[in-house]
């Protein structure tokens, strides 16, 4: 997809336009090689350290994006930008959830593999 447009705004506006689409492309088929080559490494536990600086760094960028917006929400009088201004929140609150849920399978998996090398 991002090939098809990369090659759109070559054609259409030169090379400059299409300098940042042509990035996204290597940029994303680089992820999927290493994804479809490499396996994926062992779930590691998750120590109190590593989920306070997960939950800061994640939080605050979180916190950010949510302000700016319910900024927009409050701010701008369009209707699509307002919509696309909640959905967004609901996103970002999703995918928190889905991240946490992530977090705490990876823990579980690792914990149940700690235990059974002890045995």
């Amino acid at each position: 997809m991002s090939a098809v447009a990369t090659v759109g705004a070559f054609v259409t506006s030169g090379p400059r336009s299409a300098v940042s689409g042509a990035l996204t492309t290597v940029l994303a088929a680089v992820l999927f090689y290493r994804l479809v080559r490499q396996p994926s490494p062992a779930p590691r536990l998750w120590t109190r350290r590593r989920a306070v600086a997960t939950g800061v760094v994640g939080g605050v960028a979180s916190l950010v994006t949510i302000g700016c917006m319910v900024w927009v929400v409050a701010i701008r009088p369009e209707w699509e930008l307002k919509a696309a201004g909640v959905v967004s929140v609901l996103f970002i609150l999703g995918f928190l959830a889905w991240m946490v849920r992530i977090a705490r399978a990876e823990h579980a998996e690792a914990l149940a593999i700690a235990q059974q090398t002890d045995l």
